[in-house]
């Protein structure tokens, strides 16, 4: 087997982006929609047990020691 030149490269990766696109639909019968689970809310504490918090205006503030 010989190597592939850069244009035989791009044309064969875009042949399985095609071929992957096209077989959505017949895909999505057997292969379930994924859901995402509920959020999950995380705190951003240092050791000391300073934490981070938002401030009105949307931007995250914290202590820099």
């Amino acid at each position: 087997m010989r190597n592939m030149e850069t244009p035989q490269a791009i044309l064969l990766g875009l042949s399985l982006i095609a071929i992957a696109i096209a077989s959505i639909p017949f895909t999505s019968t057997f292969i379930k929609e994924a859901h995402a689970a509920a959020p999950k809310k995380v705190q951003i504490c240092n050791d000391k047990g300073d934490c981070a918090r938002i401030l009105p205006s949307g931007l995250l503030m914290t202590r820099v020691y």
